[in-house]
């Protein structure tokens, strides 16, 4: 994706992930940020990609990011994964963390 984009900043909320990317694609001009999305401010941009990032939020954090990130950039594109179980309850809120949707406690 950084051949088609002037400029490419990837971001997440674990600062020795964003260390470890910075060391490993020094050579693809991407500016590594560590941000926690539901909190801080979000980088300038015209689309903003979130992949598998928001099923570790709480749905009050997740209603906030979406209201911010509109106001921010003019295309959000968000990938998440979703299982097939009978039992998957879609929506069901959780508390903000490490574990997803699946068997986990509400928040």
């Amino acid at each position: 994706m950084r051949g088609f984009c002037e400029r490419y900043v990837a971001c997440d909320v674990v600062p020795s992930l964003i260390e470890h990317n910075r060391a490993r694609h020094a050579h693809l001009a991407v500016q590594f940020l560590a941000l926690d999305l539901a909190k801080d401010e979000l980088p300038p941009g015209d689309v903003a990609f979130v992949r598998q990032v928001l099923q570790h939020l709480s749905n009050e954090q997740i209603g906030k990011f979406v209201a911010h990130a509109s106001q921010v950039y003019k295309h959000l594109v968000v990938t998440e994964y979703l299982p097939s179980l009978d039992d998957f309850k879609p929506n069901f809120d959780k508390l903000t963390g490490p574990g997803t949707r699946m068997g986990t406690t509400a928040g």
